[in-house]
């Protein structure tokens, strides 16, 4: 289900992309995998930010955030940051935005540095470095 919710969203079908990993939720809640909740909470919290349902966007990203942090998965914990961020960037919330971004970048730096990671935090210097010279 996670995984054709990840298709539908990137054919940009966000009400089943949202469907699909509705289910993956449901059955996942029910043998409680913490990682994966955490994974299925950041994507529904993506779509629905795509989907400008702001507040069920900013408690799932806040549900994947918290469980990432709780068990110490800092890679994941930041990205969900940044997608956080995203959804304070479509709502013109600068001070709010820059913060998540920052700390997410914070976060980033006390990991070991791999691919996903430096490419995280390459792409969350650009966004900083774009609101300073804005």
């Amino acid at each position: 289900k996670n995984n054709l919710g990840a298709a539908a969203f990137n054919q940009e079908n966000y009400h089943a992309a949202e469907a699909f990993w509705q289910e993956a939720l449901r059955l996942n809640s029910q043998i409680q995998e913490p990682a994966e909740l955490a994974n299925i909470y950041n994507n529904l919290g993506v779509v629905y930010t795509k989907m400008n349902e702001w507040d069920v966007a900013k408690e799932m990203l806040e549900s994947a955030i918290a469980t990432n942090e709780r068990f110490g998965d800092i890679y994941n914990w930041a990205n969900s940051l940044d997608n956080l961020a995203d959804l304070y960037e479509a709502r013109g919330e600068t001070a709010v935005y820059q913060k998540t971004l920052e700390k997410a970048y914070v976060g980033l730096q006390s990991i070991a540095d791999t691919p996903h990671a430096r490419q995280l935090m390459i792409t969350i210097e650009q966004r900083l470095a774009s609101l300073s010279s804005s």
